[in-house]
């Protein structure tokens, strides 16, 4: 063979040899821009597809990212600013838009947004717009009033600025349509009604004794306290009552942080607390009248009349000085600590429930607003969206909502769990996915592994979770032209200890 093709050829071989050697480089991954809306996504309920600007998004960090519900997940693009297309299955008329920050880096927070809305994709108009906004916790959802009042089949969310950093980050997007108004339609499935004819207390007060004159006088006593009697989870032997410092509100008004049982079984009587709280703190404020170590507290006898119940900075502790009865973060006597001790002077007069193990919500709330009508929706009854429906109802024309599981140790909001035979208070989602919340009186969920959700946990689109939860919706009273004039999520404060 001629040598120079020979030579030629060994190169050549050399070449292949040491091509295959080596591993291609791996072509640069490019995220698909663009993804599909389930009809029964509580994100963006609309169905449609949703569609970015870019395809840079990392790896587990794509565009389907911003709608599946969870904020421990987001989305990202390497740039400061970015379009976000619904091509919606049916045309909408927006009420709502949520954001949530992501797990991580505010720098990469969005900062401003236009919303604009078209029916042919070409046409847009305004619908609203954000400037300066700031998320002041990770993973943190926040909410815009739009009421367009317009429907639209093509919904485009222009993020115009982030929080300064070099990309975009965006754990969470939501648009909600018109909240519903009524639940009349669902009224037949409502039973265990307490309206009375008697007394506007309820009928489980309808034959309550009436108080003598000493025995108001005993209730208008601070320094009486009523004595501390057997019961499931109090020994009086080992339990007194103990001057302690109350800080009536610990963190500037009343908020469910202030609320969280121990030792006494009154759960439904904390749920309602936290209830309060949460929807008209300044109802909490009404009611409870402080001159030093000494509180007055609004309430109402049995027969719907106004009294006044005085307490002062005794509680029930242990023999280790600490209390055993509701408390606020840091073993600390807040406003719910007097109002629990109000009751209990209370039920010690009136004789309904006392001790107060035990008490319901439908109980407690006539004690302080003196309506005692309520009704409840029991397991199984209600699919996932009426039972949205109804708390969303009730919540926002001023009714107090409490419930509980019919199951124990059931993974609601991982970690989070279920916990039979107790009692929670009903609130707005803190998540887009979620249904709405429930907050555990205890201020720690079950399964939590540090207390920071403040006993806060979702409850999803899952009718097996749906169908253990049972509901009594309690009515105002007095209490609602207390009422915030807009509800929002509950945003637990940053430090927790007990």
């Amino acid at each position: 063979m001629n040598r120079i093709i020979r030579n030629t050829l060994y190169a050549a071989a050399a070449l292949i040899i040491v091509s295959c050697e080596k591993d291609p480089k791996e072509p640069e991954y490019q995220a698909r821009p663009y993804c599909t809306i389930a009809d029964d996504n509580m994100n963006l309920p609309c169905g449609g597809t949703l569609r970015t600007d870019y395809s840079d998004a990392p790896k587990g960090c794509e565009i389907d990212m911003l709608i599946d519900g969870d904020v421990s997940t987001y989305y990202q693009t390497n740039h400061q600013t970015v379009s976000l297309l619904v091509n919606a299955a049916k045309a909408i008329a927006v009420e709502n838009l949520s954001l949530v920050s992501s797990p991580d880096s505010p720098e990469y927070d969005p900062a401003g947004f236009k919303l604009l809305g078209s029916n042919d994709n070409k046409t847009w108009e305004k619908i609203a717009e954000k400037k300066g906004f700031s998320f002041e916790a990770r993973s943190q959802m926040l909410t815009w009033d739009i009421k367009s009042g317009v429907a639209y089949r093509y919904i485009k969310l222009n993020i115009t600025a982030n929080n300064g950093g070099e990309m975009l980050k965006i754990a969470e997007m939501a648009l909600s349509e018109a909240v519903p108004v009524s639940i009349d339609d669902l009224m037949h499935l409502a039973d265990k009604w307490t309206t009375s004819s008697v007394t506007p207390m309820g009928k489980h007060y309808e034959n309550i004794r009436t108080a003598t004159e000493d025995q108001m006088a005993w209730l208008n006593d601070p320094s009486k306290n009523p004595p501390l009697e057997a019961s499931k989870y109090l020994d009086p032997s080992k339990h007194s009552w103990k001057a302690r410092e109350v800080q009536l509100y610990p963190f500037g008004n009343p908020i469910p942080a202030d609320v969280n049982q121990y030792l006494i079984g009154d759960c439904c009587q904390l749920a309602v607390f936290a209830s309060f709280a949460w929807s008209r703190p300044d109802f909490i404020k009404d009611i409870i009248t402080q001159n030093g170590n000494n509180f007055i507290v609004k309430m109402f006898n049995p027969a719907g009349e106004p009294i006044t119940v005085a307490v002062d900075n005794t509680f029930v502790c242990g023999t280790d000085g600490k209390l055993r009865g509701c408390r606020g973060k840091n073993d600390i006597p807040t406003w719910a600590s007097v109002m629990e001790k109000a009751v209990m002077k209370w039920e010690y007069i009136y004789k309904y429930n006392y001790p107060i193990d035990g008490i319901g919500y439908e109980h407690v709330v006539p004690l302080f607003t003196g309506d005692g009508n309520s009704y409840a929706f029991k397991i199984e009854t209600l699919t996932p969206e009426q039972m949205k429906r109804v708390v969303i109802v009730c919540l926002n024309q001023g009714y107090i909502l409490g419930g509980g599981f019919a199951k124990d140790n059931i993974v609601v909001e991982d970690p989070f769990m279920s916990q039979d035979l107790h009692a929670f208070t009903f609130m707005y989602a803190t998540s887009p996915s979620g249904l709405f919340a429930m907050r555990n009186p205890y201020g720690k969920a079950n399964g939590s592994p540090d207390g920071k959700e403040d006993g806060v946990m979702n409850i999803p689109n899952d009718k097996e979770i749906v169908d253990l939860i049972d509901i009594r919706v309690c009515y105002p009273g007095t209490s609602k032209k207390f009422m915030k004039s807009k509800l929002t999520p509950y945003t637990p404060p940053t430090i927790f200890a007990n």
